[in-house]
């Protein structure tokens, strides 16, 4: 795959992760700041596709856009959303890229 088209992908995953992130319900019995985000899963599929870089690249951009065009956090949203979601890519990307498998294993 040339560098080109792995660009190209991972710029497709960033910009369905923004758009993903304008979709959030808020959860019940909880405060209203409290929402749950599934712009993490497209990020997950450039973690298992190109690496836990890039899956943190895919999250970096998800939250600049978020921050340029909505901002309403004055980034301390978006700084915590990039850590929390960078968490949680990065770990999965690098246990599959150490394990390649489908094998159901446990980490301790």
């Amino acid at each position: 795959m040339s560098k080109t088209q792995k660009l190209t992908k991972i710029s497709i995953l960033a910009a369905i992760a923004y758009l993903v992130m304008f979709i959030e319900f808020p959860l019940p019995f909880f405060p209203d700041f409290l929402k749950i985000d599934l712009s993490d899963v497209p990020a997950l599929f450039a973690a298992f596709a190109f690496g836990p870089v890039f899956a943190v690249v895919v999250e970096a951009v998800k939250n600049l856009l978020h921050l340029i065009t909505k901002g309403s956090t004055s980034g301390i949203g978006e700084l915590a959303n990039f850590i929390v979601g960078s968490s949680l890519v990065y770990t999965a990307g690098a246990l599959y890229k150490r394990d390649k498998t489908k094998k159901e294993q446990f980490y301790l």
